[in-house]
């Protein structure tokens, strides 16, 4: 057991030494990379001096992740070193957009190396038309030879095999005939001769031909490439168009969002003082529901009319008798009139004269002038004028 407790303070001791060697190098973080700035650094810019530009300057920290934390397409994490600790957000899209432009950049330099080697070809067959020419020429040429050897050959054959001449029947010279035919003997062979080299030249030039042949089929491979590799720059254009603007959709619901706030806020103002407006409102009509049930036929106004209506008669009636006009006059709750002579006839407003019918206005004229004196206090004088000459 004290064996093992002394083995483990060992290994513990040496694990510190190590550490202590890593912290006096200063590497603190075992990776490659190399940082260019530290997390006070970059507050600093950020804070004090506000002149970080997140869309064009970079910076590589050395540290430890401490936390991080995964909201849909956006993210936030904690960065530690040495001088503190940085908190920074990472949007998905954008780092999708940065991904898409550096597999842009990737393309584009595989399309210069491409480009670059497809020019090299190029200029291997840049004798490909003297070539083809050169070529034809010597078909041609080996054709005109060929048709020459064969002429040459014939009239040997015919002068090694005849001894006459078949049109004229006469007998050929022999010195004649062996001079002709050693001289048809060195025509072929200077001819076969020339043959033979200008298959040699014919089998050069093919073997040219199919060098730029098989060297045309790898340029054409190398533009197929180039294509594939454009329309990939091309497809990867139109995504980055497409999650640009999906950033853009969601600023402007952003901006959106604030707009739709301050019309909320502005919505939920005018609510408050509509219903201020409201409750004044209904306070009045409140009052008028009140007064209009108070002014019907069953409200206060039947009450007051029941109250008036037999004080009211009886003062027409008085004032009727003392204009000596003898009828019995009178009025219901809706001021109906029912005027009776001698208690029995019954007879309306226009059944009678017009001065009878002026008799009647009058007394009901001085009636509402006592019920007015009766309830107000309120008493008048009246200058009643009749027939009036000038």
């Amino acid at each position: 057991m004290d064996d093992n407790v002394k083995e483990s303070h060992r290994l513990i001791l040496e694990r510190r030494k190590k550490l202590d060697i890593l912290k006096e190098s200063g590497n603190n973080y075992l990776n490659n990379y190399k940082g260019n700035t530290s997390c006070q650094d970059i507050k600093k810019l950020s804070f004090e001096d506000n002149t970080i530009d997140n869309e064009k300057m970079s910076f590589v920290v050395m540290g430890r992740m401490m936390s991080k934390r995964i909201m849909g397409r956006s993210s936030f994490a904690n960065i530690k070193d040495e001088t503190g600790v940085l908190q920074f957000f990472i949007d998905k899209k954008k780092l999708e957009i940065q991904k898409a432009q550096t597999d842009i950049d990737n393309y584009q330099l595989d399309i210069d190396r491409v480009s670059a080697e497809k020019i090299a070809l190029q200029n291997e067959i840049i004798d490909e038309t003297k070539i083809n020419n050169k070529y034809k020429q010597l078909h041609n040429m080996e054709a005109k030879l060929e048709n020459t050897c064969s002429k040459h050959k014939k009239d040997l054959k015919f002068f090694e095999t005849h001894n006459d001449c078949p049109t004229c029947q006469q007998t050929i010279d022999e010195a004649f005939k062996t001079s002709i035919i050693d001289k048809k003997k060195n025509k072929v062979v200077e001819i076969d001769s020339a043959m033979g080299q200008l298959v040699k030249e014919i089998n050069t030039t093919e073997t040219r031909l199919s060098k730029i042949n098989e060297t045309m089929v790898a340029i054409r491979e190398k533009e197929l490439l180039i294509n594939r590799y454009e329309t990939s720059i091309s497809e990867i254009n139109k995504y980055i168009i497409d999650k640009q603007n999906e950033i853009d959709e969601l600023s402007d619901d952003k901006f959106t969002t604030g707009v739709a706030t301050g019309q909320l806020t502005e919505l939920q103002e005018q609510l408050t003082e509509a219903e201020s407006t409201k409750v004044k409102q209904k306070e009045h009509k409140t009052y008028l529901d009140t007064a209009r049930y108070l002014m019907q036929d069953t409200g206060i106004k039947t009450k007051i009319i029941k109250q008036y209506l037999p004080i009211m008669n009886q003062f027409i009636n008085k004032n009727l008798a003392d204009m000596d006009f003898f009828v019995n006059f009178t009025l219901d709750e809706e001021f109906n009139e029912t005027i009776k002579s001698r208690h029995r006839d019954v007879f309306n407003y226009n059944s009678f004269s017009e001065g009878e019918k002026l008799r009647i206005d009058l007394s009901i004229l001085f009636t509402w002038r006592e019920i007015a004196k009766m309830k107000n206090s309120m008493n008048t004088n009246l200058l009643i004028l009749s027939l009036i000459h000038i």
